[in-house]
């Protein structure tokens, strides 16, 4: 009774165990998606199948199945072993290749690092030569700034030379129109002077302010012609009119010659009046008007073919820059000048 119940107990243990192995293998399949652990849970189950043969049979020989399930689990187990082997040999060659790619990786990265070190420590070397370069540069355009500016200041002081020779000659003539022509050719010389008096004065050396200088023209004007005596207005309006100097100059002598006929001729006999100049420009071209409100230039004179040297002058003057003068007696003096705008 009592080997009986040992038997039992232990074939009950096995099927237990079996039950748990193949459990577990079928579970490790599941996890690794490898048939390995179902060979030994495989292996185990003939073994714990033999064994309970080997129980029952008790002094009975042992029949072909015995061996046959024994012989089947050995070779389950070593079919194990050889897959356990391979998988082994698998992941070691995939460790290998994984450490050999990383060293790989590791040369590239080690390798790109210098590289763009390399590349940095010359983008530094480059900026820093263009931060010299650019450092002389303005050096240089801050030296050719003082530069001009020395040189149209050095023009300024020239033309005040002659303007004050031209004076100084008006005071030794006795002849009423030679000294007449003079005072004319002081204020020609002095609306040239003025061109490059604003420009070494101003910040900006590659245009004028033309409204400044309309009213540093007409004041010097007024003063030459004595019409500071009398109650003759000024009204200057060109606030966004800046001119290139090779535009300014032909204007400005051409402003100088009218606004000086308005102050010699249009208010004779009168007590006052006013001068008006105007100035705006366009995309296209820019437009100047002079126009004063007194007795106005006669009918009979032809001032397109006059003899004088002043209109004969603005003529000029007006071709060079390639524009075209109107005048309306309608109502005192009022000329008009277009010209295109250059660069």
């Amino acid at each position: 009774m009592t080997v009986f119940s040992d038997i039992d107990i232990s074939v009950a243990v096995n099927l237990l165990m079996s039950i748990g192995i193949v459990a577990v293998s079928v579970w490790g399949y599941f996890r690794i998606r490898k048939i390995t652990p179902l060979y030994f849970g495989g292996a185990y189950t003939l073994f714990a199948i033999s064994h309970y043969l080997l129980l029952t049979e008790g002094n009975t020989p042992l029949g072909p199945e015995f061996f046959a399930l024994r012989t089947g689990g050995y070779a389950l187990v070593v079919i194990g072993l050889f897959a356990l082997l391979q998988e082994i040999i698998r992941r070691t060659r995939s460790e290998e290749d994984l450490a050999r790619l990383t060293g790989q990786l590791e040369e590239r990265v080690l390798a790109r690092t210098a590289e763009l070190a390399r590349t940095n420590a010359a983008l530094v070397s480059e900026v820093s030569s263009r931060t010299i370069a650019e450092e002389r540069l303005r050096q240089s355009l801050h030296e050719k700034e003082v530069l001009i500016k020395e040189i149209h200041h050095r023009v300024k002081n020239n033309l005040q030379i002659i303007v004050s020779l031209l004076y100084l000659q008006s005071r030794k003539t006795g002849d009423p129109d030679c000294a007449a022509a003079l005072l004319d050719s002081q204020t020609r010389v002095k609306s040239m002077a003025l061109i490059h008096e604003n420009l070494y004065q101003s910040g900006d050396l590659a245009s004028i302010n033309f409204d400044r200088y309309l009213q540093n023209l007409t004041g010097n004007l007024r003063v030459a012609y004595g019409a500071d005596l009398a109650d003759i207005r000024v009204i200057t309006d060109a606030r966004d009119l800046d001119l290139s100097l090779t535009t300014a100059i032909p204007l400005g002598l051409i402003a100088n010659e009218l606004v000086a006929n308005a102050f010699k001729y249009a208010f004779d006999g009168r007590e006052s009046g006013e001068i008006t100049l105007t100035g705006e420009k366009d995309a296209s071209q820019v437009t100047f008007v002079v126009r004063d409100n007194g007795r106005g230039i006669p009918l009979e004179v032809d001032w397109e073919h006059t003899e004088s040297l002043g209109f004969n002058l603005v003529r000029m003057l007006v071709r060079q820059l390639r524009g075209k003068i109107t005048l309306d007696r309608t109502s005192g003096t009022h000329f008009v000048i277009t010209f295109p705008v250059t660069g």
